[in-house]
Protein backbone atom coordinates (compact mmCIF):
# COMPACT_ATOMS: atom_id res chain seq x y z
CA UNK A 1 0.00 0.00 0.00
CA UNK A 2 2.71 2.30 0.61
CA UNK A 3 4.46 1.90 -2.42
CA UNK A 4 0.73 2.37 -4.17
CA UNK A 5 0.17 5.57 -2.19
CA UNK A 6 4.12 6.78 -3.79
CA UNK A 7 2.85 6.14 -7.28
CA UNK A 8 -1.18 7.90 -6.47
CA UNK A 9 1.57 11.00 -5.11
CA UNK A 10 2.43 11.54 -8.61
CA UNK A 11 -0.92 10.54 -10.14
CA UNK A 12 -2.42 13.13 -8.15
CA UNK A 13 -0.03 16.19 -9.23
CA UNK A 14 -0.79 15.20 -12.78
CA UNK A 15 -4.38 15.04 -12.35
CA UNK A 16 -4.31 18.07 -10.60
CA UNK A 17 -2.46 19.85 -13.33
CA UNK A 18 -4.81 18.59 -15.57
CA UNK A 19 -7.13 21.67 -14.93
CA UNK A 20 -4.95 24.04 -16.18
CA UNK A 21 -5.69 22.71 -19.67
CA UNK A 22 -9.52 23.51 -19.81
CA UNK A 23 -9.10 26.40 -20.87
CA UNK A 24 -7.36 25.58 -24.40
CA UNK A 25 -9.07 26.28 -27.15
CA UNK A 26 -10.00 23.51 -29.61
CA UNK A 27 -10.38 21.22 -26.49
CA UNK A 28 -13.06 18.57 -26.85
CA UNK A 29 -15.82 18.68 -24.06
CA UNK A 30 -15.08 14.84 -23.54
CA UNK A 31 -11.43 15.83 -22.98
CA UNK A 32 -12.55 18.22 -20.36
CA UNK A 33 -15.15 15.84 -18.40
CA UNK A 34 -11.81 13.30 -18.29
CA UNK A 35 -9.50 16.00 -16.88
CA UNK A 36 -12.06 17.14 -14.14
CA UNK A 37 -13.13 13.28 -13.43
CA UNK A 38 -9.80 12.45 -12.50
CA UNK A 39 -8.69 15.13 -10.99
CA UNK A 40 -12.35 14.89 -8.49
CA UNK A 41 -11.07 11.46 -7.95
CA UNK A 42 -8.55 12.49 -5.77
CA UNK A 43 -10.31 15.85 -4.96
CA UNK A 44 -12.74 14.82 -3.50
CA UNK A 45 -10.97 12.49 -0.42
CA UNK A 46 -10.05 15.97 0.74
CA UNK A 47 -13.93 17.00 0.48
CA UNK A 48 -14.91 13.56 2.56
CA UNK A 49 -12.20 14.90 5.21
CA UNK A 50 -13.76 18.31 5.36
CA UNK A 51 -17.24 16.67 5.50
CA UNK A 52 -15.79 14.33 8.80
CA UNK A 53 -13.97 17.37 10.55
CA UNK A 54 -17.37 19.50 10.57
CA UNK A 55 -19.65 16.80 11.21
CA UNK A 56 -16.92 15.62 13.95
CA UNK A 57 -17.93 19.50 15.23
CA UNK A 58 -21.21 19.93 14.86
CA UNK A 59 -22.13 16.92 16.68
CA UNK A 60 -19.78 17.68 19.24
CA UNK A 61 -21.12 21.50 19.66
CA UNK A 62 -25.10 19.66 19.63
CA UNK A 63 -23.61 18.00 22.79
CA UNK A 64 -22.23 20.81 24.69
CA UNK A 65 -25.05 22.84 24.09
CA UNK A 66 -28.62 21.97 24.79
CA UNK A 67 -31.53 22.16 22.31
CA UNK A 68 -32.47 26.13 22.33
CA UNK A 69 -36.62 25.42 21.41
CA UNK A 70 -37.79 29.06 22.19
CA UNK A 71 -35.13 31.82 21.10
CA UNK A 72 -37.06 34.86 21.53
CA UNK A 73 -38.61 35.60 25.57
CA UNK A 74 -42.45 36.10 24.31
CA UNK A 75 -42.58 33.39 21.36
CA UNK A 76 -45.64 31.30 21.52
CA UNK A 77 -44.30 28.12 19.66
CA UNK A 78 -41.43 26.34 19.91
CA UNK A 79 -38.99 25.74 17.05
CA UNK A 80 -38.65 22.14 17.22
CA UNK A 81 -35.38 20.68 15.10
CA UNK A 82 -36.08 19.25 12.37
CA UNK A 83 -34.58 15.22 11.23
CA UNK A 84 -34.03 15.13 7.48
CA UNK A 85 -34.39 11.42 8.21
CA UNK A 86 -35.71 10.78 4.37
CA UNK A 87 -32.32 12.86 2.74
CA UNK A 88 -30.17 10.58 5.08
CA UNK A 89 -31.47 7.45 3.87
CA UNK A 90 -31.25 8.55 0.82
CA UNK A 91 -27.67 9.79 0.69
CA UNK A 92 -26.60 6.68 2.18
CA UNK A 93 -28.71 4.29 -0.14
CA UNK A 94 -27.10 6.15 -2.72
CA UNK A 95 -23.66 5.77 -1.73
CA UNK A 96 -23.77 2.43 -1.23
CA UNK A 97 -25.28 1.61 -4.67
CA UNK A 98 -22.21 3.41 -5.96
CA UNK A 99 -19.55 1.46 -4.15
CA UNK A 100 -21.19 -1.53 -3.95
CA UNK A 101 -23.07 -1.55 -6.99
CA UNK A 102 -20.13 -2.78 -9.70
CA UNK A 103 -18.20 -5.30 -6.98
CA UNK A 104 -21.89 -6.77 -7.16
CA UNK A 105 -22.00 -6.68 -10.77
CA UNK A 106 -18.91 -7.98 -11.16
CA UNK A 107 -19.30 -10.83 -8.73
CA UNK A 108 -22.50 -11.59 -10.35
CA UNK A 109 -21.00 -11.49 -14.06
CA UNK A 110 -18.12 -13.61 -12.61
CA UNK A 111 -20.32 -16.64 -11.17
CA UNK A 112 -22.64 -16.80 -14.29
CA UNK A 113 -19.72 -16.61 -16.84
CA UNK A 114 -16.46 -17.23 -15.69
CA UNK A 115 -16.88 -19.28 -12.63
CA UNK A 116 -14.46 -22.21 -13.21
CA UNK A 117 -11.66 -19.21 -14.04
CA UNK A 118 -12.27 -17.92 -10.43
CA UNK A 119 -11.49 -21.52 -9.09
CA UNK A 120 -15.60 -21.86 -8.45
CA UNK A 121 -18.44 -20.30 -6.68
CA UNK A 122 -17.32 -20.66 -3.37
CA UNK A 123 -13.71 -19.07 -4.49
CA UNK A 124 -15.32 -16.73 -5.46
CA UNK A 125 -17.41 -15.75 -2.69
CA UNK A 126 -14.65 -15.80 -0.27
CA UNK A 127 -12.81 -13.62 -2.60
CA UNK A 128 -15.40 -11.01 -2.90
CA UNK A 129 -16.05 -11.11 0.91
CA UNK A 130 -12.72 -10.78 1.65
CA UNK A 131 -11.95 -7.73 -0.77
CA UNK A 132 -15.26 -5.84 0.60
CA UNK A 133 -14.13 -6.15 4.34
CA UNK A 134 -10.48 -5.56 2.95
CA UNK A 135 -11.99 -2.38 0.95
CA UNK A 136 -13.61 -0.99 3.98
CA UNK A 137 -10.94 -0.89 6.14
CA UNK A 138 -8.03 1.04 3.66
CA UNK A 139 -10.99 3.28 2.21
CA UNK A 140 -10.26 6.35 5.31
CA UNK A 141 -6.33 4.91 5.17
CA UNK A 142 -6.45 6.22 1.35
CA UNK A 143 -8.43 9.07 1.92
CA UNK A 144 -5.95 10.47 4.54
CA UNK A 145 -3.23 9.95 2.09
CA UNK A 146 -4.78 11.11 -1.10
CA UNK A 147 -6.10 14.41 0.83
CA UNK A 148 -2.55 14.92 2.39
CA UNK A 149 -1.01 14.92 -1.63
CA UNK A 150 -4.04 17.52 -2.99
CA UNK A 151 -3.06 19.47 0.25
CA UNK A 152 0.60 19.22 -0.72
CA UNK A 153 0.03 20.00 -4.85
CA UNK A 154 -2.26 22.76 -3.84
CA UNK A 155 0.72 24.20 -1.47
CA UNK A 156 3.46 23.84 -4.12
CA UNK A 157 4.91 21.01 -2.77
CA UNK A 158 6.72 19.23 -5.14
CA UNK A 159 6.96 15.58 -6.13
CA UNK A 160 10.12 13.47 -6.62
CA UNK A 161 9.53 10.76 -9.47
CA UNK A 162 11.31 8.07 -7.76
CA UNK A 163 10.36 4.37 -9.02
CA UNK A 164 8.23 2.61 -6.02
CA UNK A 165 8.49 -0.72 -5.59
CA UNK A 166 7.21 -3.45 -7.43
CA UNK A 167 8.39 -6.58 -6.19
CA UNK A 168 6.09 -8.32 -3.13
CA UNK A 169 7.80 -7.19 0.25
CA UNK A 170 7.21 -7.67 3.86
CA UNK A 171 7.14 -3.67 4.99
CA UNK A 172 9.09 -3.30 8.08
CA UNK A 173 7.62 -1.83 10.98
CA UNK A 174 9.86 1.25 11.13
CA UNK A 175 8.42 2.18 7.60
CA UNK A 176 5.07 0.88 8.46
CA UNK A 177 5.28 3.20 11.35
CA UNK A 178 6.36 6.25 9.72
CA UNK A 179 3.72 6.80 7.82
CA UNK A 180 0.65 5.31 9.22
CA UNK A 181 1.42 5.82 12.94
CA UNK A 182 0.43 9.32 13.44
CA UNK A 183 -2.67 8.58 11.72
CA UNK A 184 -3.72 5.77 13.99
CA UNK A 185 -2.61 8.21 17.19
CA UNK A 186 -5.09 11.12 15.57
CA UNK A 187 -7.67 8.34 14.68
CA UNK A 188 -7.70 6.85 18.34
CA UNK A 189 -7.96 10.56 19.63
CA UNK A 190 -10.68 11.44 17.90
CA UNK A 191 -12.46 8.57 18.08
CA UNK A 192 -12.84 8.83 21.88
CA UNK A 193 -13.55 12.23 21.88
CA UNK A 194 -16.36 11.21 19.78
CA UNK A 195 -17.74 8.53 22.22
CA UNK A 196 -17.23 10.67 25.09
CA UNK A 197 -19.39 13.61 23.93
CA UNK A 198 -21.15 12.08 21.38
CA UNK A 199 -21.77 8.30 21.58
CA UNK A 200 -24.57 8.14 18.94
CA UNK A 201 -22.48 10.05 15.83
CA UNK A 202 -19.36 7.60 16.88
CA UNK A 203 -21.44 4.52 15.48
CA UNK A 204 -21.75 6.44 12.01
CA UNK A 205 -18.14 7.11 12.15
CA UNK A 206 -16.76 3.77 13.48
CA UNK A 207 -15.39 1.92 10.48
CA UNK A 208 -13.95 4.86 9.35
CA UNK A 209 -12.08 4.70 13.10
CA UNK A 210 -11.56 0.95 13.20
CA UNK A 211 -9.68 1.14 9.68
CA UNK A 212 -7.26 4.26 10.76
CA UNK A 213 -6.32 2.78 13.88
CA UNK A 214 -5.31 -0.63 12.56
CA UNK A 215 -3.32 1.17 9.66
CA UNK A 216 0.01 -0.09 10.73
CA UNK A 217 -1.48 -4.27 10.78
CA UNK A 218 -2.68 -3.43 7.48
CA UNK A 219 -0.38 -1.63 5.75
CA UNK A 220 2.28 -4.01 7.20
CA UNK A 221 0.19 -7.33 6.97
CA UNK A 222 -1.20 -6.76 3.68
CA UNK A 223 2.37 -6.59 2.10
CA UNK A 224 3.10 -10.51 3.52
CA UNK A 225 3.84 -12.67 0.97
CA UNK A 226 3.40 -15.70 3.60
CA UNK A 227 -0.10 -14.54 3.99
CA UNK A 228 -0.37 -13.94 0.18
CA UNK A 229 0.33 -17.50 -0.35
CA UNK A 230 -2.07 -18.73 2.06
CA UNK A 231 -4.74 -16.91 0.69
CA UNK A 232 -3.90 -18.55 -2.71
CA UNK A 233 -3.94 -22.28 -1.12
CA UNK A 234 -7.40 -21.46 0.77
CA UNK A 235 -8.61 -20.04 -2.50
CA UNK A 236 -9.53 -16.36 -1.54
CA UNK A 237 -8.51 -14.06 -4.52
CA UNK A 238 -7.97 -16.51 -6.94
CA UNK A 239 -7.31 -15.55 -10.46
CA UNK A 240 -7.52 -17.43 -13.61
CA UNK A 241 -3.72 -17.41 -14.59
CA UNK A 242 -3.81 -19.68 -11.30
CA UNK A 243 -6.27 -21.83 -12.21
CA UNK A 244 -5.31 -22.49 -15.94
CA UNK A 245 -1.33 -20.89 -16.03
CA UNK A 246 -1.05 -19.37 -19.59
CA UNK A 247 0.34 -21.66 -22.17
CA UNK A 248 3.52 -19.04 -22.85
CA UNK A 249 4.15 -19.01 -19.31
CA UNK A 250 4.33 -22.65 -19.01
CA UNK A 251 6.65 -23.33 -22.15
CA UNK A 252 8.61 -20.17 -20.68
CA UNK A 253 9.53 -22.04 -17.80
CA UNK A 254 10.35 -25.24 -19.77
CA UNK A 255 12.54 -23.07 -21.60
CA UNK A 256 13.94 -21.95 -18.74
CA UNK A 257 14.66 -25.93 -16.84
CA UNK A 258 15.99 -26.67 -20.03
CA UNK A 259 18.90 -24.10 -19.85
CA UNK A 260 19.36 -24.40 -16.40
CA UNK A 261 20.38 -28.18 -16.98
CA UNK A 262 21.65 -27.91 -19.95
CA UNK A 263 23.98 -24.80 -18.88
CA UNK A 264 27.24 -25.03 -17.50
CA UNK A 265 28.36 -24.88 -13.72
CA UNK A 266 30.01 -21.20 -13.91
CA UNK A 267 27.22 -19.69 -16.30
CA UNK A 268 23.99 -18.99 -14.94
CA UNK A 269 20.68 -19.87 -16.64
CA UNK A 270 19.86 -16.65 -18.03
CA UNK A 271 23.03 -16.28 -20.13
CA UNK A 272 22.33 -19.42 -21.91
CA UNK A 273 19.12 -17.99 -23.53
CA UNK A 274 20.14 -14.11 -24.07
CA UNK A 275 21.34 -13.79 -27.77
CA UNK A 276 25.11 -12.85 -28.04
CA UNK A 277 26.26 -9.70 -27.99
CA UNK A 278 26.44 -7.96 -31.33
CA UNK A 279 28.39 -4.25 -30.61
CA UNK A 280 28.14 -1.85 -33.62
CA UNK A 281 27.46 1.81 -34.39
CA UNK A 282 23.95 3.90 -33.84
CA UNK A 283 22.78 5.53 -37.05
CA UNK A 284 22.07 9.01 -36.78
CA UNK A 285 18.23 9.34 -36.54
CA UNK A 286 15.78 11.76 -38.86
CA UNK A 287 15.76 14.17 -35.86
CA UNK A 288 19.48 14.81 -35.86
CA UNK A 289 19.78 14.93 -39.42
CA UNK A 290 16.63 17.90 -39.81
CA UNK A 291 18.35 19.61 -36.59
CA UNK A 292 22.08 19.66 -38.25
CA UNK A 293 20.17 21.20 -41.55
CA UNK A 294 18.51 23.69 -39.69
CA UNK A 295 22.06 25.08 -38.13
CA UNK A 296 23.42 25.15 -41.19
Amino acid sequence: MIDFAKRDRRWVQGNIQHLGLLGTAQLHRVSRVHFISGALAYISSLVWLVMLALSTLDAVIRALHANVYFTTQYQLFPDWPIAKTGLITAVISLTLVLLLGPKVMGLIVALCHKRRAFGGTWALLKGAIAEGLFAVLIAPIMMLFHATFVLAVLLGFKVSWDAQEREGRLLPWGEVLSRTGRMAVVAAIWGAVVWHYAPAFFLWILPIVFGLCLAPVLVRYSSSLTLGERAAKAGIFITPNEVDADPSLHLLEQCLAHAAKAAPLSTSPRETWLPNPAPCTMPHSELDIFTARKLA
